[in-house]
């Protein structure tokens, strides 16, 4: 079997290459396979604490859930005093 010279995993043992590298950049669908084929949710290597987010039913759902929405209603908004914010 012949294999491309810029296959992304060439470089990474088998692996995918990171996402973003210059080798995911030249050849992306290796690594978009590798995240696709796992959980919907995953870490983003070498990131602590972020998260990448794959496949469109998991994409839709999350951007549908209001929780999870810079926009708040008017009734999730809690009114409070001057003193309450300073600690007088």
């Amino acid at each position: 079997m012949h294999r491309r010279s810029h296959d992304s995993r060439d470089k990474w043992n088998g692996r995918t290459a990171p996402l973003f590298s210059p080798e995911f950049q030249r050849d992306p669908y290796p690594t978009y396979r590798h995240y696709l084929n796992g959980p919907s949710m995953q870490p983003l290597e070498g990131r602590q604490g972020v998260w990448m987010l794959f496949g469109y039913e998991a994409c839709a759902t999350v951007i549908r859930d209001q929780r999870l929405s810079a926009v708040r209603p008017a009734s999730a908004l809690v009114a409070v005093n001057g003193d309450a914010l300073y600690g007088v």
